[in-house]
């Protein structure tokens, strides 16, 4: 009797466990859906996901007219061409090539107007954002851990599917940083568990092979390329990097000091020639682009390349474009900042932050303070603590800076939900009662409702202008109030943008 409890028991469970396992990836599979299909909601966040990213590209690829920023000035450029080129600009060039073959066969099925751009801009970064579920989904497989239920809040929350569906360089920024905090974890750590009760009670470190080493590099060059507050956040995770380094090559005992000394270079060496080297090749890049290096073939690259005083001399003449430098230089200058609007200092610490996380800040926040009342400034999971420092110096450090906006702390959303992943299981019903409804209300006011007008009046505008009876000797004029700068999306200008709002 007893063991045919027992059995009964054992399949009700097993039903039961396979039932939530099938209604989680069901979730997560429609949420996915959910993200690809965000591409097209109406909704206007901000001037910048049009303006810093995918307008500069459009204008070099399809020679529409243009409004550029003060950050591709180029007198002082303070914003590398080089991210908007791949995410950006290679979905354009494929635009544009389709665009042309098919019409050259005579299918005029593919046309440049303004729901194509949109689509061509929005969905790479769409794509881009599934680097958080593969994270995720290794990171789980590293401890052990069921990824789905951390996806399924990372796929509702509405932050990632607005923002991170729209070209914005910060949601590039985020994942550039959440894949430093995995490089960061496959190279160093080596996780130990304990068998009897599943967890990780300690870490022990490793040195890092050289291509992870070169790939850490690569991508804090990028990420510092990308956004200079990417710095910021990335710090702890670099100095995370030197400590396990440290901590394998500096405490042998059996080596001298040099000798241990040697050893620590050795190791973090090619963690330095990734960075100089991606470094490099951007400015050059950009020097090229923004005309201060001309440079008519390739070859004329070489002595600049192998001759480090003739890289210096083209330096010291002006001739090599340090948008990161250029970028702090101006953003130092508080005469600059005032154009763009000063702010409080706690703005991003009281109102962005739950703005963009909702329930979620306040599980951050009892974390946080639990752990300084407990005097544990550290977690079982070695990246946690890595992420928490990156989420807590990213936030102090911006609120410092008299100019703050929401999107500069979306690259907190994804190390925020992974530090937070163990926590949720226990959360109250009441909880995820006010995390659903908070995330539908975020959904539907910026991605739909938030100056979700311009969109479609630009798209019929378009259409009405590039009617064959239209007459092109009147000049039109549009006058936009209340609301933001619109964009030139088609092949014929829009006219006057007159913005009186």
């Amino acid at each position: 009797m007893i063991l045919h409890k027992f059995y009964v028991n054992n399949n009700l469970n097993s039903t039961l466990g396979q039932y939530e396992m099938i209604c989680q990836r069901t979730w997560y599979t429609s949420l996915v859906i959910l993200r690809i299909l965000c591409i097209f909601l109406p909704g206007y966040i901000h001037p910048d996901e049009f303006f810093q990213t995918p307008e500069i590209v459009a204008g070099d690829i399809f020679h529409f007219e243009i409004f550029k920023p003060w950050e591709y000035n180029a007198t002082w450029p303070c914003r590398s061409i080089v991210i908007p080129a791949l995410v950006n600009g290679i979905p354009f060039a494929i635009l544009k090539y389709l665009h042309n073959t098919l019409n050259q066969y005579g299918f005029n099925m593919l046309p440049i107007n303004t729901i194509t751009l949109l689509i061509a801009e929005r969905l790479p970064f769409a794509l881009f954002s599934f680097a958080f579920d593969f994270i995720l989904f290794r990171l789980a497989k590293i401890y052990r851990r069921d990824p789905y239920p951390t996806l399924i809040v990372l796929s509702s929350s509405y932050t990632l599917l607005v923002y991170f569906t729209r070209p914005f360089s910060n949601a590039t920024e985020a994942i550039l940083l959440a894949l430093c905090g995995y490089i960061l974890q496959v190279a160093v750590v080596i996780p130990q568990f304990n068998k009897q009760a599943g967890k990780v009670p300690t870490t022990a470190f490793k040195i890092p092979s050289t291509k992870a080493s070169l790939a850490l590099g690569l991508v804090f060059a990028l990420g510092s390329f990308t956004r200079i507050t990417f710095v910021i956040y990335a710090f702890p995770i670099g100095c995370a990097y030197l400590y396990a380094v440290g901590t394998q090559t500096l405490s042998n005992p059996r080596r001298n000091i040099l000798s241990k000394f040697s050893a620590f270079m050795v190791a973090i060496l090619p963690l330095f020639v990734g960075l100089a080297l991606s470094s490099l090749a951007m400015i050059l890049i950009d020097s090229i682009y923004f005309g201060s290096l001309k440079i008519r073939s390739v070859t004329q690259l070489y002595p600049l390349l192998l001759n480090p005083f003739a890289l210096l001399d083209s330096f010291k003449k002006g001739e090599l474009v340090i948008t990161p430098l250029n970028n702090v230089l101006y953003n130092s200058n508080k005469e600059n900042l005032s154009l763009h609007g000063l702010h409080p200092w706690y703005l991003h610490l009281l109102v962005y932050t739950p703005l963009l996380l909702g329930p979620l800040a306040y599980l951050l926040e009892n974390k946080c303070r639990l752990a300084i009342f407990n005097r544990k400034y550290y977690s079982e999971t070695f990246l946690k603590t890595v992420f928490a420092y990156s989420v807590l110096f990213g936030i102090t450090v911006l609120s410092l800076m008299p100019h703050q906006e929401a999107r500069f702390l979306l690259p907190i959303l994804f190390p925020v939900i992974f530090i937070l992943s163990d926590k949720l299981k226990s959360a109250s019903r009441g909880f995820w009662m006010i995390f659903v409804l908070f995330n539908i209300l975020g959904f539907l006011i910026f991605g739909i409702f938030h100056q979700g007008g311009i969109i479609p009046v630009l798209n019929h505008v378009q259409h009405e202008i590039n009617e064959p009876v239209f007459c092109s000797f009147y000049d039109e004029h549009i006058h936009c109030q209340y609301s933001y700068s619109p964009q030139d999306k088609g092949k014929k200008p829009l006219g006057h943008l007159i913005n009186i709002g």
